[in-house]
C-alpha cells in the first residue's frame, strides 16, 4: 500500500494596524453616568468596527485607567462604575500585536465622563394604616421621591412602642 501525499503551499497574509487607522479609534456617545451605575466602556469604543472595515488581522489588548477613582472606577475588563458626582477621564491604551506577538501599534484613547447624583427629596409610605386588629399583619412600602434617586435606600424599621405594635424588615 502506497499512501498518497500532496503538498500545497499556503501563504498567510497579515494586515496590520496603521497610525492612520489607530487614530480613527474613538469613544462614541457616553458622556454621563449615574452614581452607582455600571457600564462596559468597551461597548462605546468603535475599535471592532475599525478593524473589521479595514480587515486588520492583529489582535489587541486594552489597559484601562481612570483619572480619578473617587469619581469613577474602571477595572481591566473595561467596566466603569460611577462613585460620586464630578468629572473624570477614562483612558484605554490599546496594544496591537501581529501573529508572532510583536507589537504593531499602541494607541491611547480618552473620554471624559461626568458622574451625576440624583438626590433624595423625600420618602413616604405607600398607604396609611389608622388601626389594626390584634394579631393582624400588614405591609408598608417606602416610596422614594424621586424614584430614580442615586442615594442609598437602606431603611431601618422601628416601632415607638413594640408592646403595642411590632415591626419587622
Amino acid at each position: 500500500e502506497n499512501p498518497l501525499t500532496a503538498t500545497v503551499k499556503v501563504t498567510v497574509v497579515e494586515k496590520h494596524i496603521t497610525d492612520a487607522l489607530g487614530g480613527q479609534i474613538v469613544f462614541e456617545s457616553l458622556e454621563q453616568l449615574l452614581k452607582g451605575q455600571s457600564v462596559s466602556m468597551k461597548e462605546f469604543l468603535n475599535i471592532d468596527r475599525v478593524l473589521e472595515d479595514n480587515q486588520i488581522t492583529d489582535i489587541y489588548s486594552i489597559e484601562w485607567t481612570s483619572s480619578d477613582n473617587k469619581i469613577v472606577t474602571v477595572d481591566q475588563t473595561g467596566r466603569a462604575v460611577g462613585v460620586k458626582e464630578g468629572k473624570a477621564a477614562i483612558e484605554a491604551v490599546i496594544s496591537f500585536k501581529d501573529g508572532n506577538g510583536s507589537i504593531t501599534g499602541e494607541y491611547p484613547v480618552t473620554t471624559e465622563i461626568e458622574v451625576k447624583e440624583i438626590a433624595l427629596d423625600s420618602i413616604a409610605f405607600d398607604k396609611v394604616i389608622k388601626e389594626m386588629l390584634v394579631g393582624a399583619t400588614d405591609t408598608l412600602r417606602v416610596i422614594y421621591n424621586p424614584d430614580n434617586t442615586t442615594d442609598l435606600r437602606e431603611v431601618i424599621w422601628e416601632s415607638s412602642d413594640s408592646d403595642i405594635i411590632s415591626v419587622e424588615n
